[in-house]
């Protein structure tokens, strides 16, 4: 499951399924599906660069920079559905330990990483993931997941 970050909308369909607006915390339009299969980071990514709705195109995976947007996200995902685990576009692909926005190439400067984390577990744990299990906090993993 993934949540992603949609852009250049004057409104928020947010009469529609899945869409909620963000603005107020400087998250833009957001769109959470959660009806999708388990996908990875690439079709997630490469999914939210296709979605239309009138005005609206090249979305992207959404990016993290404070707590409060952090808490927003956390609000929401309960509202939604707490059972799944969320996409977000940060990733550490270009250099280990190295965590970068995919979407604006930004270092992140703010974490909320779970317990323990990142890990790297079984090595190669290159993209974050807002985690079921550890309340929404971030978690690493593998990209293919």
């Amino acid at each position: 499951m993934f949540i992603y970050l949609c852009t250049y909308l004057v409104e928020c369909p947010t009469w529609l399924d899945g869409w909620i607006d963000g603005r107020s915390v400087n998250l833009g339009c957001l769109y959470f599906n959660k009806n999708l299969g388990e996908m990875s980071f690439d079709v997630v990514y490469d999914y939210c660069k296709t979605l239309k709705y009138e005005h609206l195109k090249n979305g992207y995976l959404v990016e993290i920079y404070n707590s409060t947007q952090q808490t927003f996200l956390k609000e929401k995902i309960h509202e939604i559905d707490p059972s799944k685990v969320w996409w977000t576009g940060l990733t550490e692909r270009e250099t280990e330990g190295i965590w970068k926005w995919n979407h604006t190439d930004n270092i992140a400067t703010y974490f909320s990483w779970g317990p323990n984390q990142p890990d790297n577990h079984n090595g190669d744990e290159d993209c974050m993931m807002l985690f079921a299990n550890t309340d929404f906090e971030w978690n690493d993993t593998h990209c293919a997941h």
